[in-house]
Parts: C-alpha cells; sequence; structure tokens
C-alpha cells in the first residue's frame, strides 16, 4: 500500500519540484552563481515548476546520473534502491518516508567511513564528469578561459571546485545517510589526486602538460578534444591552472 499510495503521489506532482530537487537546486544556485539575485530564484522555486528552476539551474541530468550509480554501488551490498528513486528525489515532498526501507537497509548494513566516502567521492565525480560533457561552451568562452581546468579529471580540479560539484549531491547523501564531514571528504580528495598523479606518472609541469594533451577523459566533446590534442599553449594554461588549485 505504502509504495502504492507513493507512485500515485509522484505521478500527480509531475511538474512541481519536490524536497530534494528544490535544496539543490537552491544550493547549485547559490555555489555557482553567487551574483544571481537570490530572492527572484526563491520565487522561482516557491512556484515550483521544474521547467523554470531548469532554466536557471540545470540539476535533473546530473540528479538522475548519480541516483542510477548509487543504484549501482547499493545493489553490490544487495541494497534495492526502488525503481522511482529518481521521480521522488524529483518530485516529493516526502522522501524520507518514500525511501523509508531503502534507508533503513543501508542504516543495517553499517557502511563505515572509508564506504561512505568512496560512495560520496564517486557520485561527486560523477557529477562533474556530466557537467563537464553538458557544459563545452564554457570551454570555448573566452571570459571563462580561467576555468578551462574544470574539463579536466575530477581528481585535477582542485578541493574548491570539487565541492561544488558536491552540491549536487550532497542532499542525496544526507538523506540516504551515506554522508562524511567536510573534513574527510578532503583528506580523501587529497589522497585521490595524489594516487592520480602517481598512476599517471605526472611528476612534473611538464608532464602534467602532456597528459592534458592526450585529452584522455571520456565526457570531454570531441571540440575540445582536437583544441587539447593540438594547441600546447591552451594544455599549457589548464597545467598552470591546476598547479594554481594545489
Amino acid at each position: 500500500m505504502r509504495k502504492n499510495s507513493r507512485r500515485v503521489k509522484v505521478v500527480e506532482d509531475k511538474y512541481r519540484a519536490g524536497l530534494v530537487y528544490r535544496c539543490v537546486a537552491r544550493a547549485y544556485v547559490e555555489g555557482w552563481y553567487p551574483e544571481m539575485d537570490k530572492h527572484a530564484f526563491d520565487e522561482i522555486l516557491l512556484k515550483g515548476s521544474i521547467d523554470e528552476i531548469e532554466a536557471y539551474a540545470k540539476v535533473k541530468e546530473i540528479m538522475c546520473v548519480t541516483v542510477a550509480l548509487l543504484r549501482s554501488i547499493l545493489k553490490k551490498s544487495n541494497i534495492h534502491l526502488v525503481k522511482d528513486a529518481f521521480e521522488v528525489l524529483m518530485y516529493s515532498e516526502t522522501p524520507e518516508y518514500d525511501l523509508e526501507e531503502t534507508i533503513i537497509e543501508i542504516r543495517l548494513r553499517n557502511y563505515s567511513l572509508a564506504d561512505k566516502i568512496s560512495i560520496n567521492h564517486a557520485l561527486i565525480s560523477a557529477a562533474h564528469d556530466v557537467w563537464a560533457a553538458a557544459n563545452s561552451d564554457w570551454f570555448f568562452d573566452e571570459k571563462k578561459a580561467g576555468q578551462r581546468y574544470l574539463f579536466m579529471p575530477y581528481e585535477l580540479i582542485g578541493v574548491e571546485q570539487a565541492f561544488k560539484f558536491y552540491l549536487f549531491v550532497k542532499e542525496l547523501m544526507a538523506l540516504m545517510e551515506l554522508n562524511a564531514s567536510d573534513e574527510a571528504l578532503v583528506d580523501a580528495f587529497y589522497e585521490a589526486r595524489a594516487t592520480f598523479f602517481e598512476k599517471n606518472d605526472i611528476l612534473t609541469r611538464e608532464e602534467l602538460i602532456d597528459y592534458i594533451m592526450k585529452a584522455d577523459f571520456n565526457p570531454l566533446e570531441r571540440d575540445i578534444v582536437e583544441k587539447l590534442r593540438t594547441d600546447r599553449e591552451i594544455a599549457t594554461e589548464i597545467a598552470d591552472q591546476i598547479i594554481d588549485q594545489i
């Protein structure tokens, strides 16, 4: 009965933004567009129209991908995330009730801090990859040339920017009781970056430039790949931007 009631509610509220989606959208705008009129955006959130919110905060696709990845991760522990979990997060006002069974399973599984950090980083990385694939126009916008390093692998973008992508998944992690402290996530990010440099034999600035020119990063659009592989000057600029984040 509970599941049937939930699905009826989701269908009825199909076009109105739910609690988790609104929280993610607000966090995204506050983190990425601090210059935006918060009062005006709050009015948009209050109306609850998905289409209107997406015009300012394109978070739906990233939420869809991160939920799918979370489902895959939980499945390895024999934890079932309901089929309509994405719809619950998009439209429900009571997600903690609608996902109660999964939350209880996660609680009983008693994930270690290391496990939680691993899950968080996997979802943050996925959020970053979706963003990189969908925003190639940023790369070629000269006004944003100083942010081209954001199109590099997640491990290279720096803690501050990594936490901006964390805004896409923080609410979900808290809801599912898989959240970790900011300090733990920061430490894990530094470890991931060190491992990345070691794995890819990057010890010097020149080796970093050479790595960038390989453009060996799946989410990149073809036009970005071609630019990186042929323009050492841009690769050098990106390397210096990465070094500035270290």
